[in-house]
């Protein structure tokens, strides 16, 4: 079965939540959108957010996002 990653970048939050197929929810998180929103900053977020969940699905990246 396949699995999406979505990500909601927001002004106080960026959330994030892996669906699958059938829009399940099998995990979701959120985190504060950096204060000083530098693009740097919004990214590097984004990118802990999103390794974290290839664990959750147990997906072997070579090359991290």
């Amino acid at each position: 079965m396949k699995t999406y990653i979505g990500i909601d970048l927001g002004g106080t939050f960026i959330k994030c939540s892996i669906v699958n197929e059938t829009r399940e929810i099998i995990e979701r998180d959120k985190d504060a959108t950096p204060a000083k929103s530098y693009k740097t900053s919004v990214i590097e977020q984004i990118r802990k957010i999103s390794n974290a969940f290839l664990g959750v699905l147990q997906i072997s990246n070579s090359n991290p996002l």
